[in-house]
């Protein structure tokens, strides 16, 4: 084996048996496409359980319905309407987390001033994002997470109105329903059942139900705003065609009034207000006209797990980097500056991101060095030659 498949060896990862290979040509034939590799993780009762391999992206076996969500989600998040809005709204953000660290400093404890769980700080402005642009609607979990850390009662009672019940226990609720994929996938069941294992696996069931409880309330209060916008469009579009019927001008139907953010898409797809006619449902055996309220937030809560734990952990750890290494960082701050100037009121656009090849170089090594998630391995269930 040793001839045809060069240094292998194999680990045991709690009751998973994985063999590793080294030759960097074999790897190539597995990740790139086109290839036979179609699953992303091989059978398992623990994520069964989860109904994780039934929903989503991460760890769906159903293929045309993996198809589906991943060709929604990626026309969805890559159109340019959404990334203009990213863009922008990203910075409104950030300006807003820069208020709040300009207060913080003031906050002493001792001679060096409060100490700033970083972590916690840039996952709440993570939330922020990742919950606009997928809903948009405002989670104000920053505004909340400062009122808290203030210690500022006045700050606490005035803060925003969050489409959120507790941004910080959807947060607490999101890191919990990723790290059960972890515990669920590598523990036995029998494992599961024994005591102190069982007060686990009820707090992993109690927080992923309230997860799916926040994010169904927050696609019902959207699926309403929907109807009451679509029947208003409706009336003023049947007075438009009155009012034209007499003019040669031909009546423009695609203006739908709606948002291009992920949630109303799934929402308004394969419907004549359709805002995305690239993401319509194409109706076959498997997929029913719409998407249920169920599937909608299995699918969600992926995409929220991304913005509230993957994104913020990934940035932690190229900071921490950058601090150990100061000459990349010399050199980062040297293309920042020469691309944007020493303007801090500098509103960025999509051709200046394009400009940042030095950054974009530390994000990859970033993520080659400490890769957040690395559970999802092709896999494919007959022998291949």
């Amino acid at each position: 084996m040793h001839k045809i498949y060069g240094d292998i060896y194999e680990v045991y990862m709690c009751n998973e048996r994985c063999i590793w290979i080294c030759r960097g040509d074999l790897c190539e034939a597995i990740y790139n496409s086109p290839n036979k590799f179609l699953f992303r993780t091989t059978p398992n009762n623990g994520l069964d359980e989860l109904n994780a391999t039934l929903e989503g992206l991460s760890f769906n076996r159903n293929w045309e319905l993996w198809k589906f969500n991943r060709k929604l989600v990626t026309k969805s998040l890559t159109s340019q309407k959404f990334l203009r809005d990213a863009l922008e709204y990203i910075q409104v953000v950030w300006e807003e987390m820069e208020g709040y660290l300009k207060e913080y400093e003031t906050l002493e404890d001792d001679d060096n001033g409060k100490i700033l769980d970083f972590s916690k700080w840039i996952s709440t402005w993570s939330t922020d994002m990742t919950l606009f642009l997928i809903t948009n609607q405002n989670a104000f979990s920053l505004a909340n997470y400062n009122s808290t850390i203030s210690q500022n009662s006045l700050l606490l009672q005035n803060a925003p109105k969050s489409i959120l019940k507790s941004p910080g226990a959807f947060i607490e609720n999101t890191i919990a329903y990723l790290e059960s994929w972890i515990f669920f996938a590598f523990t036995p069941k029998f494992v599961r059942m024994l005591p102190g294992f069982k007060e686990r696996v009820k707090s992993f069931y109690d927080k992923g139900n309230s997860l799916r409880r926040d994010i169904k309330e927050i696609i019902q209060k959207r699926r309403k705003e929907i109807e009451i916008m679509d029947n208003n469009i409706v009336k003023e579009k049947d007075i438009e065609r009155m009012k034209n019927q007499d003019s040669d001008d031909e009546y423009d139907d695609s203006q739908t009034g709606f948002c291009s953010d992920l949630l109303t898409t799934i929402l308004t797809m394969n419907a004549n207000r359709s805002i995305n006619k690239d993401t319509e449902y194409n109706e076959d055996n498997v997929h029913s006209k719409y998407m249920t309220d169920d599937n909608i937030t299995g699918l969600l809560i992926e995409v929220v797990g991304g913005g509230v734990e993957t994104t913020p952990s990934t940035i932690c750890y190229i900071i921490y980097y950058l601090a150990h290494y100061s000459s990349v960082r010399e050199c980062l701050l040297k293309e920042l500056d020469h691309t944007f100037g020493c303007n801090p009121n500098y509103k960025f656009e999509m051709e200046d991101l394009n400009k940042l090849k030095y950054c974009e170089a530390i994000i990859n090594e970033g993520i080659k060095i400490k890769y957040c998630f690395s559970l999802l391995n092709p896999y494919v269930d007959t022998v291949t030659a």
